[in-house]
């Protein structure tokens, strides 16, 4: 009987480990999408819809930007900037549903959860640009990530439900200047791995000729030891996602693809969801030119097609990944408010 060497199992061992290590697995929707917010929703004096029922208006009251997490009390939160009200000035609030079950439809309306008119004067939100919410749970505090005229803020709370306007570890209202446009904060905790949060979001340099063909824009990012700062100086990661030609109708809203990124850490790799592509790169602080490597929505082809679906947000419950995303259904020539709203699905891999 041949024996071989320990040193040739070890190598042996060491290779199999580092190939399993390196394969890159694939996000995939394993589930139906179920509904779980539409666009009826009730915003007292600042609704901006028609009737149930009717076609919609021209310009009516959607969800757009969300975070969904888990409160205190153990009920799932859905908080929705909502676009295109009667609220003064850009419009936009922050709207909360409710649900005691994370797989059920249709969660119940709580109201509006924050307005700019809430804030104290001095933190410099602009009357209603209230963008993007995220939230994350660190020591039984609950933070949420929003921006309003390029500027990064956050409310804190005990329970998830009820906030207050939170400062920076400076005192200040401003957690970092996001730059012109800057929008659309997610926040990703990467301690396990370099003792980091990591914070991306998009904004708008003129001062990048290379990005004429985005609209100027791109996905930049911060790091932080603590939630409330200090945050580095910013890093622009890039984009998967290439550029539409020009001569496509719809090429002028680019800046979309760049808008609403979320992060997330699996077996090696970050993965980051541009809208309903993905992409992925052992650092996540660089996902320029990174090719996709999965389309959530197989039925929509790029360039030609506008996005079906948007502002990716990933939900780990009981050991399983779920994925929501806003569909306005906007073109449809029977759209009802009933059809547009907040989706959710289970994400797998493969």
């Amino acid at each position: 009987m041949t024996r071989i060497p320990l040193f040739y199992i070890v190598i042996s061992l060491l290779t199999y480990a580092l190939a399993a290590e390196e394969k890159m697995e694939v996000p995939v929707i394993v589930s139906q999408w179920w509904q779980i917010a539409d666009e009826d929703f009730d915003a007292g004096a600042f609704n901006n819809k028609p009737a149930r029922g009717e076609p919609t208006l021209d310009s009516h009251q959607e969800c757009s930007d969300f975070t969904i997490y888990q409160s205190a009390d153990g009920k799932w939160q859905l908080v929705s900037a909502v676009r295109n009200t009667n609220f003064p000035g850009g419009d936009h609030f922050l709207f909360r549903w409710e649900t005691n079950d994370l797989l059920a439809s249709d969660w119940e309306e709580k109201g509006i959860l924050w307005t700019t008119h809430d804030s104290p004067e001095e933190a410099g939100y602009v009357e209603g640009v209230l963008y993007a919410p995220h939230t994350v749970r660190h020591d039984g505090t609950f933070y949420m990530f929003h921006n309003s005229g390029g500027t990064a803020h956050a409310f804190t709370s005990e329970d998830g439900v009820n906030y207050e306007q939170a400062r920076g570890h400076d005192g200040s209202y401003v957690l970092f200047d996001a730059g012109e446009a800057g929008r659309d904060l997610m926040v990703m905790d990467n301690r396990e791995r370099d003792g980091l949060w990591y914070v991306y979001y998009t904004r708008v340099d003129w001062n990048r000729p290379e990005l004429k063909d985005r609209q100027y824009s791109d996905v930049y990012a911060r790091t932080a030891k603590e939630l409330l700062g200090p945050w580095s100086e910013e890093v622009a990661v890039g984009m998967g996602t290439p550029e539409r030609p020009r001569d496509i109708v719809h090429a002028r809203y680019d800046f979309v693809n760049t808008e609403s990124q979320f992060v997330i850490y699996h077996k090696g790799y970050y993965y980051k969801f541009e809208q309903t592509f993905v992409t992925a790169s052992k650092d996540p602080l660089d996902f320029e030119d990174k090719p996709v490597i999965a389309n959530l929505t197989p039925a929509f082809q790029y360039p030609e097609m506008w996005w079906p679906a948007l502002a990716p947000e990933i939900i780990e419950h009981d050991g399983k990944l779920y994925i929501a995303y806003f569909m306005n259904h906007n073109g449809h020539p029977l759209k009802s408010l009933t059809m547009g709203g907040v989706f959710l699905a289970e994400l797998g891999w493969e």
